[in-house]
Order: C-alpha cells, then sequence, then structure tokens
C-alpha cells in the first residue's frame, strides 16, 4: 500500500520553507494543490510506480507554482517526503537539486526525467527490526 500526501501536509512545507526563506501567506492558485493530492491519490490508490507519483507530485507544484514563491523548494519537499513515509531516502546534493528543479521548471525535463532521476537517485530504507 502506498501512503498518498495530504494538503495539509503540502500547507505545513510550505509554511516551513516560508519561515525559514520569507514568503507569501496566501497561495495564487490553490486549486493547484487540490488537484495534485486527488489525482496524487488516485495513483496511490492504484499502486502506480512510487516514483512515477513522487515525480507527479513535485512537478505539479514546481511547473504550475500554486504559491507566489518558494515552488521550488516546496515541490522538492513535497517529493522527497513522499518517498520518505514509503520507504525511500532520496540521495541528491544540493547542486543536484537546484538543477533538478530548475529545469522542471523551464521544460527542460519532463516528469519521465524526474521519475527515472528519482529512481536512480533513491535508496530503500532498510527496516531496523
Amino acid at each position: 500500500m502506498i501512503n498518498p500526501i495530504s494538503d495539509t501536509l503540502i500547507w505545513a512545507l510550505y509554511d516551513m520553507v516560508s519561515s525559514t526563506h520569507g514568503g507569501g501567506v496566501e497561495p495564487k492558485a490553490p486549486d493547484v494543490i487540490e488537484k495534485a493530492v486527488f489525482h496524487g491519490n488516485n495513483f496511490c490508490s492504484r499502486d502506480e510506480d512510487i516514483f512515477k507519483i513522487a515525480a507527479f507530485y513535485g512537478s505539479e507544484i514546481i511547473q504550475k507554482k500554486p504559491f507566489y514563491d518558494n515552488n521550488f523548494s516546496t515541490g522538492y519537499l513535497v517529493m522527497e517526503l513522499f518517498l520518505y513515509i514509503n520507504g525511500y531516502q532520496v540521495l541528491l546534493n544540493d547542486f543536484e537539486v537546484f538543477n533538478t528543479t530548475y529545469k522542471l521548471s523551464t521544460g527542460e525535463i519532463q516528469n519521465d526525467d524526474l521519475e527515472s532521476l528519482l529512481q536512480l537517485k533513491s535508496e530503500k530504507i532498510e527496516n531496523s527490526h
């Protein structure tokens, strides 16, 4: 079973990023978040590929920019946390994170590219039990 991301969690991540880097309170397109959660949850319920779902969540925020600022950071954190709560750790360094989110925002890379990168640069978290 795949654990989905909620809109409450996306808001919490955005608030965390905004409190650190500054930013607005209101989103410019709250429907983007609602649609991302709705469609992402549908993917989860159909047991789609975990990396495909992570790429979907992140690209929806990074490309559609529902906030006035901090879309790159929030989108990346949503992907990373989604993978983490589903048993994967992302191993991208800071430069790779910036480069990936920037290229995703400009259309230089697409969801399939992001999905492949996440699969390549993530590892399964071993259970300590």
